[in-house]
């Protein structure tokens, strides 16, 4: 695996969803509660559960629906934050990737270059269109799929990354996604982080 080169160039667009996956990631058990307290709060809201009086009622219906509308509404404050800064300070990120046998290197806008051991990848993330390093709960490098430009393919590029990083990509949590094994493997990580 040496010398394929990927470039990132961010936008409002790619804050918004890097941040929305690393909430979705990072996230999920928060997530999943609140979505079954609002739930049982339009439950008990409406009448479906048990028997409440009026404003007891319209109070639940009202807290279970402004709640649902704002799940993962601090990933959105966060995205709103980076890119309030970033249009203060002038350009959006981009950044350089080139993958070698033992390190990664990194180049930043403006010239800045550092290095990275594979081993400092905390967890490996995609969807359709990007692949996600995460280096911690709350910094990744965002790659895009299309960014290989025929270097090597895809799936090859991410056997190599799973290899040296010794992790498996994972998609971000969705509960119309679900199922019995994404929650073993969450618990697995829970698991080997104690």
């Amino acid at each position: 695996m040496d010398g394929f080169t990927i470039t990132m160039e961010h936008s409002e667009e790619t804050i918004r969803r890097l941040s929305k996956v690393q909430y979705d990631t990072f996230s999920a058990a928060t997530k999943v509660v609140w979505y079954l307290t609002c739930v049982v709060s339009l439950a008990l809201g409406t009448g479906l559960i048990g028997r409440l009086g009026e404003t007891p009622r319209l109070l639940l219906t009202a807290f279970g629906a402004i709640a649902l509308m704002n799940v993962g509404a601090g990933a959105k404050a966060r995205a709103g934050r980076v890119i309030a800064a970033v249009r203060q300070n002038g350009e959006f990120p981009r950044t350089t990737l080139t993958f070698h046998d033992a390190e990664i290197g990194i180049e930043e806008r403006g010239g800045k270059t550092g290095s990275m051991k594979y081993s400092g990848i905390l967890r490996l993330v995609k969807d359709d269109e990007y692949w996600y390093l995460f280096i911690s709960r709350t910094a990744a490098y965002m790659l895009p799929v299309t960014g290989l430009n025929g270097q090597i393919s895809p799936a090859r590029f991410e056997a190599l990354l799973q290899k040296k990083a010794g992790l498996e990509f994972e998609r971000p949590f969705s509960l119309l996604r679900v199922n019995l094994q994404d929650l073993a493997a969450g618990l697995r990580r829970r698991a080997k982080k104690k």
